[in-house]
């Protein structure tokens, strides 16, 4: 009897291993997108997406694009989308395309976005406050698009860093 229950313990274990072994995408990003599908009400739109765990490159995730193992694009836009974006869209590192425009995401935009991001859009949302100083910090951003949202707040000198900026809010950005 012993053998029996051994063998069903080492099998639960094997499959334990050959899943997590067989997860494509990396563990940060997958807690990422969590968050942010939690902060975003679960909405249903979201096809594949999860609350805990799963698979976003080995799965089909509404809007998601990988690269390897990498997170690289989220385009959900004009999804109905309500709630917020969570906190830990700094761990997608990878991600150059981040476009959650045309939906009706309130709040704060997040301090932490993308680090790496080159065309953010979060327009036509209802974010309120300033623009996050975080933004000045992303040296490869090519294209940035806040507008019709209701912000606040002066910008200072916060582009002055961003010497690859073409574009603020769908206007070309003069030298």
């Amino acid at each position: 009897m012993f053998p029996t229950f051994t063998g069903i313990g080492i099998w639960f274990v094997l499959l334990w291993v050959l899943t997590f072994v067989h997860s494509k995408t990396d563990s940060s990003d997958v807690s990422a997108l969590n968050v942010m599908y939690s902060s975003l009400n679960s909405p249903q739109k979201l096809t594949g997406w999860k609350s805990s765990g799963g698979d976003p490159c080995g799965q089909n995730w509404k809007g998601v694009t990988c690269s390897g193992s990498s997170v690289t694009e989220i385009k959900i836009s004009g999804l109905g989308l309500t709630g917020s974006l969570g906190y830990q869209l700094s761990s997608l590192s990878s991600v150059t395309y981040f476009d959650v425009s045309n939906n009706n995401i309130k709040g704060d935009i997040p301090y932490q976005l993308p680090p790496n991001v080159v065309h953010l859009d979060l327009s036509r949302n209802g974010f309120t406050g300033g623009v996050p100083y975080s933004i000045s910090q992303m040296t490869d951003l090519k294209d940035l698009n806040l507008g019709h949202n209701q912000l606040s707040g002066q910008l200072t000198d916060m582009f002055s860093k961003l010497h690859k900026l073409g574009y603020l809010d769908s206007m070309p950005v003069k030298a």
